[in-house]
């Protein structure tokens, strides 16, 4: 089935996707439970080492713990470690007939469709030539906008600028080493936060993935963007900024106004916010206001 050029690839995605998914006869599978009603093509990945973790002790119950996750829809396993285990499990489970062998085909269709598609087997690395690209655009864009890292009260004034557009937020992590106790901006962000909001009317975009510590500051903005994490959609930030478009979002979550209000629920006895769950204000894109 697998070829080793273009047309052998097209020719076996496209039998792939005439392919239905096959169910379980348990009622899970790919046809079945979450991953069916999700999607068509595709495959649903599970965690790192996902499957310990779906008995109450981890690793206790191995073999249930397989047959849950493929029968709850899971395509693709993340098994660091024990993989002689988990084939071992796997197939006793399909040789005794648990789980059908057309959902394991289906599986591994779906995961091939993917991979075909992406060209991974004639191009399985990454081509690193664009964001080298993207990086030098970057630096010669921000040497032209960034007037001072850190600008003073007196530069500020003494420019007449109208307001300030602040960036602020935390660095780059991933899963455990993002932990912190103390969910501050990382530096310089206080200082200038602290120093142009004094100075001029400020508007202050919040990039991170969960809330951080903002009452401290709060009195002196003009108005806070809680941008979250948007990756390469960026100008969707600034669209709403400038009025190409309005605001109209909501806080998914309880933004706190200090740390020892962890864990804060909506609905607690004392709950006192900063920012209540389900906050944010509406706003009109100037479009809209002209035309009225």
């Amino acid at each position: 089935m697998v070829g080793s050029g273009a047309p052998q690839r097209a020719a076996a995605a496209a039998s792939m996707r005439r392919r239905k998914p096959s169910g379980s006869s348990s009622g899970g599978g790919a046809s079945g439970g979450a991953a069916g009603s999700m999607l068509q093509h595709g495959f649903v990945i599970l965690d790192w080492q996902g499957v310990d973790k779906t008995s109450s002790q981890p690793h206790s119950s191995y073999t249930a713990s397989v047959q849950a996750a493929i029968q709850a829809g899971i395509h693709m396993v993340m098994v660091p470690f024990n993989f002689n285990e988990f084939i071992n499990d796997l197939m006793s489970l399909v040789k005794n007939k648990v789980i059908p062998i057309t959902q394991i085909d289906d599986a591994v269709s779906r995961i091939l469709l993917v991979m075909f598609t992406m060209g991974l087997f004639e191009n399985p690395l990454a081509d690193y030539s664009f964001s080298n690209e993207l990086g030098s655009q970057l630096l010669i864009k921000a040497q032209k906008l960034i007037f001072n890292e850190n600008p003073d009260a007196g530069f500020i004034k003494s420019n007449n600028f109208s307001y300030a557009i602040i960036a602020v937020g935390e660095p780059p992590y991933a899963e455990t080493d993002g932990d912190s106790d103390k969910l501050t901006m990382m530096d310089p962000g206080p200082a200038i936060v602290t120093s142009t909001c004094q100075a001029i009317k400020c508007v202050v975009v919040v990039v991170s993935g969960r809330p951080l510590v903002m009452e401290p500051y709060v009195a002196s903005i003009e108005a806070l963007v809680a941008a979250w994490l948007p990756g390469t959609e960026g100008q969707g930030i600034t669209d709403a900024l400038f009025g190409d478009h309005g605001f109209s979002g909501k806080l998914p979550i309880t933004w706190f106004r200090n740390t020892e209000q962890l864990r804060m629920s909506y609905g607690d006895l004392h709950y006192d916010p900063l920012f209540a769950y389900g906050s944010g204000l509406v706003t009109e894109s100037v479009a809209s206001i002209v035309a009225r």
